[in-house]
């Protein structure tokens, strides 16, 4: 089976992992008590591989999402629209997402608490 995990040191630390599951029923059902240990959350993609190849897509979308959002506070300074506005406007539509408030919280502040998920963890994941 396959098990990659997903979240933040945070999560792991607290025991909230999420974890995307690849393999045959009988064998996620033996093992799903050990990863209830760690996980808050488990989800049996399907079969071998499959969750591995998620946790990429995944990591695909919140990695593009971030660049995106940094692209998007970019092209508001140079267009002298506030930053603060951009955030206060996409946070309430549409343009809302898991990754605007901690990217943004970085272009604000020069500081994130919440952003715990770097390019080279994603490299490891390419290149495990």
């Amino acid at each position: 089976m396959d098990a990659p995990l997903a979240r933040t040191p945070r999560e792991a630390k607290d025991g909230r992992l999420n974890v995307m599951v690849g393999g045959d029923a009988s064998t996620v059902s033996r093992i799903t008590p050990v990863i209830e240990s760690f996980a808050e959350n488990i989800f049996h993609i399907g079969k071998v591989g499959s969750a591995h190849k998620l946790k990429l897509i995944n990591n695909f979308l919140s990695l593009g999402t971030a660049a995106l959002v940094s692209e998007a506070a970019t092209m508001a300074a140079g267009m002298g629209v506030s930053q603060d506005k951009l955030l206060e406007i996409c946070s309430q539509g549409g343009a809302n997402s898991a990754m605007l408030a901690p990217v943004m919280e970085w272009v604000l502040q020069k500081e994130c608490t919440k952003l715990q998920f770097s390019l080279g963890n994603a490299e490891k994941d390419m290149t495990t």
